[in-house]
């Protein structure tokens, strides 16, 4: 685990040199919540579960299915027909199939998937504001503690 206090010393020389000031506690801060660990892993949890809301809600809509079929016969053909040679000519086929459906969610299933999805965003949220008051506290505790 990172020693906040340490990270904030050597950034507050280094700042401090550049500058010829002290770092602020509001620079601390930024710092802290850009670096640490336990805020972009929840960040990148929340992004997860964004794709989850968005997949969830997907299946509420209508959907729309486009199909292509090109099929090319290139060769000459030649068969029988009731004894009868008969030549068949190369040929073209294009088909295109369009279906439009929508789902009747009579039972509210998908509903309360979309439902269950949104409360794993607002949790995740929670979790993310949580990790940064952590960060937060950690970087004012080492940063008093510097001061003394």
């Amino acid at each position: 685990m990172i020693d906040f206090s340490t990270l904030i010393w050597v950034t507050g020389l280094a700042s401090a040199s550049q500058s010829g000031g002290v770092m602020t506690l509001e620079q601390a801060l930024t710092i802290g919540q850009s670096r640490s660990f336990q805020v972009q892993t929840t960040l990148s949890q929340r992004r997860g579960v964004e794709q989850r809301v968005k997949e969830a809600t997907a299946n509420l809509g209508p959907r729309i299915d486009t199909r292509y079929q090109y099929l090319r016969n290139q060769r000459q053909q030649v068969g029988n027909i009731g004894g009868a040679p008969v030549q068949f000519q190369p040929f073209d086929l294009s088909t295109v199939t369009t279906a439009a459906t929508w789902e009747w969610d009579a039972f509210g299933v998908n509903k309360a998937i979309v439902k269950s999805a949104m409360a794993s965003l607002s949790a995740s949220d929670r979790q993310t504001m949580a990790a940064m008051n952590d960060v937060r506290q950690a970087v004012r505790r080492a940063y008093y503690n510097v001061l003394r």
